[in-house]
């Protein structure tokens, strides 16, 4: 999962080029010697997810952004949706929407059919017309 997650937030199409920031890891060591960390990710059970997502209520089947913290659906990254026929490309998606949270993007709507969908649409809920699309840039 971190090697995913490294491999997402330091692509080309993603949020540090976008958003002209850099991403660095913070090893658990760091954390717990007191080191400050903007955006944590974590991958949780769908039972943990509605717990570090709450008062969001996520159901058991979606993932959130809560509190600093992007917590990816376990259940979400094992199966994804029937929107994306390729899961690595719906992994992608759900690691770069709950980060660009973190980074204050708003939810946004699909810009019309056939288009492809911003990365902050909630894709995981559906395309409403759009092409799944799981980068913050074009």
């Amino acid at each position: 999962f971190a090697t995913k997650v490294r491999q997402v937030l330091s692509d080309q199409r993603g949020w540090e080029p976008l958003d002209k920031i850099h991403f660095v890891a913070v090893s658990p060591e760091k954390r717990a010697a007191g080191a400050q960390v903007d955006i944590r990710i974590t991958l949780a059970s769908s039972n943990l997810t509605d717990q570090l997502c709450a008062p969001l209520r996520t159901g058991g089947e979606v993932s959130c952004n809560h509190d600093g913290r992007a917590v990816v659906n376990a259940m979400r990254w094992a199966a994804g949706v029937s929107y994306y026929d390729d899961l690595d490309a719906y992994r992608n998606y759900v690691i770069n929407h709950e980060v660009g949270h973190g980074l204050w993007h708003p939810h946004a709507m699909c810009p019309g059919p056939g288009q492809k969908a911003p990365i902050m649409q909630q894709q995981t809920l559906g395309l409403q017309g759009c092409t799944a699309w799981p980068w913050p840039s074009t």
